[in-house]
């Protein structure tokens, strides 16, 4: 692994609807062994966008961070004289970290899904950082510490039992490199926001199915009968791409005699992102998924009048 890793930004920029110019390298911003990247929405400030780095590195002895750089915008004249500041280090693993919907706990929020199956980095779990204030508060850990080690890529804000308040979406997996210790196992999960809002101790885990590893997306999906509550996942493990939704008349997630799940494609190989997008300009969506298939494949698939 390369000692250090340049995140490099572009600007690109709109001639008109049709096409674009080439991408303009601006400018670069040092940061040791940079990974996943997201931005978050800043509504104090003008140039409202906060650029979130997660670090990582195969080391057993290091552990990851998660980098921020305040109002990204204003820094473009000045790419090489910019710093980053630490919201949380020792780590395991961090992947997309993201922002927190400030509906949630009413403050600025950040989330970091964290774990690999990389060995000394299997022990993950989902934090929270308070960033409201000058210094950032925690990571303060919700996930509980259920047999194994499990690793977390990704997290969705989601009302999953009707109570009016966000609750968590997300997948994990466990891929012990000694299996004497612990099972392989990989599950679609929420975790209940609890009534008091608190962030600082365990959320109740609530498990959808098993099968789901990493990536997931949620979406609306209409059909004859009515429009359904559907999360798709990507499945890196068991190699499948599956969707699953709920027919509770509230879109809740609660009761599992209302939640059904199908296989789409089980021979597209291993699994890896998902996006929603319209890919085909016809209003309706489509699934665009990264598989490690035919030495790497980008492959989209259009959902039919009725997916079930």
């Amino acid at each position: 692994m390369n000692n250090k890793v340049v995140t490099l930004l572009f600007a690109l920029n709109v001639a008109n609807l049709n096409c674009f110019d080439l991408p303009r390298k601006i400018g670069q911003i040092s940061v040791k062994h940079a990974a996943f990247l997201n931005f978050r929405t800043n509504t104090a400030t003008s140039n409202k966008y906060d650029l979130l780095i997660s670090t990582f590195t195969g080391s057993p002895f290091s552990g990851g961070t998660v980098e921020m750089i305040s109002n990204v915008g204003d820094h473009y004249d000045n790419f090489g004289q910019t710093r980053t500041v630490k919201l949380a280090g020792g780590l395991a693993w961090p992947n997309e970290v993201a922002s927190v919907p400030d509906a949630v706990f009413g403050k600025s929020m950040v989330v970091i899904p964290d774990g690999f199956l990389v060995p000394f980095h299997t022990k993950g779990a989902i934090y929270l950082v308070d960033i409201s204030t000058g210094s950032p508060q925690g990571p303060y850990k919700i996930t509980g510490n259920k047999e194994g080690n499990w690793f977390y890529h990704r997290v969705l804000f989601k009302d999953m039992d009707g109570d009016g308040d966000l609750d968590i979406v997300t997948c994990r997996a466990r891929e012990p490199i000694f299996t004497i210790f612990s099972s392989k196992d990989s599950e679609l999960l929420w975790l209940e926001n609890p009534d008091n809002h608190q962030y600082t101790s365990v959320w109740q885990e609530h498990v959808i199915t098993h099968g789901p590893d990493v990536y997931f997306r949620n979406l609306k999906i209409a059909t004859p009968d009515g429009t359904f509550d559907v999360i798709a996942t990507t499945e890196f493990f068991t190699r499948k791409l599956s969707i699953h939704w709920t027919t509770d008349s509230q879109n809740r997630w609660t009761d599992n005699s209302k939640i059904h799940s199908r296989v789409v494609d089980s021979n597209a190989g291993a699994l890896f992102d998902i996006e929603v997008r319209d890919l085909n300009a016809d209003g309706k969506q489509d699934l665009l998924v990264v598989s490690n298939g035919n030495n790497g494949s980008v492959l989209a698939y259009e959902i039919p009048n009725d997916f079930r």
